[in-house]
């Protein structure tokens, strides 16, 4: 009888202690999926990088998760920065780790977008990134089709995307940075966009962070980390040469008259010569 008691009060212990474990892990559960936010709910202060694709999105929001997170950018792999700065895109749900959160989008305007770094780069050197980037993924398109707005293209042409973000139709407080800017002066347009963003950091920080970010340092770091998106080829590469008018090496003179003339209005109004 005793020997019957004791495994009964064993069992109770053993039932209690599992009940215990199962509350603890339930609770711990909750907490975990609290702490994610569906990635369409935004607060009125958070940024967005929005920019046309291959426009330096990717480049940009690397800056801006160092910048944020006092991050050393050449070790800082691609699934960290897409945890602090979320691509909407990409991610479903997101943690806000700072009263701020910064995104990524290549989405037009939008009213939820009240605050805006809007990348812009010159739509024939998008264009020649955005053919190879597509030829990556084995859905390269004729060039000449692309320029001629004859390929479907998922955010648009080009060139109403950008004019619809000069236009700024939501009034959104938006600062435009452009890709060549950074290439040149990048230490300076890291400080207006600090600025923007209420950030206090010092100019060795910002200089720093440029250094960290030049393309060569980029490349490297694709080597040694590649991409948080398994869809994009290891094989591949993403990072390419990141130079501006690099299109001239990669255009026919008919090509570049033929582009200049369909997308004036746009490369007139960024300040792109023709």
């Amino acid at each position: 009888m005793g020997d019957e008691t004791i495994l009964k009060r064993i069992a109770r212990r053993i039932l209690r202690a599992e009940i215990e474990t199962l509350t603890a892990e339930r609770d711990a559960l909750a907490r975990h999926a609290d702490a994610f936010i569906p990635t369409d709910l935004f607060q009125d202060s958070d940024v967005f990088i929005a920019g046309y694709p291959k426009s330096g999105n990717t480049w940009l929001q690397l800056m801006v998760a160092a910048m944020l997170y006092r991050l050393d950018p050449s070790h800082a792999p691609d699934s960290l920065v897409q945890e602090l700065v979320p691509d909407i895109h990409y991610k479903a749900f997101y943690k806000r780790f700072l009263p701020i959160t910064c995104f990524k989008t290549h989405a037009l305007p939008h009213p939820d977008y009240k605050r805006v770094l809007n990348i812009v780069r010159d739509g024939r050197d998008v264009l020649c990134s955005y053919r190879s980037f597509n030829e990556a993924l084995g859905e390269a398109d004729d060039l000449d089709d692309m320029i001629a707005g004859r390929v479907e293209m998922r955010w648009g042409q080009w060139h109403r995307h950008v004019i619809a973000w000069q236009q700024n139709p939501f009034d959104a407080e938006i600062l435009t940075v452009r890709y060549e800017d950074l290439k040149t002066d990048c230490g300076n347009q890291l400080r207006r966009i600090a600025t923007f963003m209420q950030l206090d950091l010092g100019t060795a920080e910002l200089a720093a962070i440029a250094d960290s970010t030049r393309v060569d340092r980029m490349q490297d770091r694709e080597r040694r980390f590649g991409w948080d998106n398994k869809l994009w080829p290891a094989e591949k590469r993403f990072v390419r040469r990141g130079v501006s008018g690099g299109y001239k090496d990669e255009m026919t003179a008919e090509q570049i008259a033929a582009f200049n003339e369909r997308y004036q209005e746009a490369l007139q109004q960024l300040g792109y010569p023709l």
